[in-house]
């Protein structure tokens, strides 16, 4: 496909995105709380501990990188894919 059509698309999707979102705030929910179920400890570790800190034998440097490391040991994309009914 050409990319001004992938761009289009990227476009219209972006656009609708968000009007799912708000359609279906359960959906938002359900993942929101999924993801407190499985990294809440590690997140607040994240929020308050000072940095460098160590998260399944690696170093994270800034906070995004804490929550990331967070979501990848915990799981949170296989059980996001669950809930998806993708996985």
């Amino acid at each position: 496909m050409a990319e001004k059509g992938l761009e289009a698309i990227r476009k219209e999707l972006s656009k609708k995105v968000p009007e799912l979102w708000t359609e279906h705030p359960e959906a938002k929910e359900d993942l929101r709380k999924k993801a407190e179920e499985l990294i809440a400890d590690i997140y607040e570790m994240c929020a308050t501990k000072p940095y460098p800190i160590k998260i399944a034998g690696k170093e994270a440097k800034t906070f995004r990188e804490c929550v990331e490391l967070a979501a990848k040991e915990k799981g949170l994309s296989k059980a996001y894919k669950e809930l998806w009914g993708t996985a």
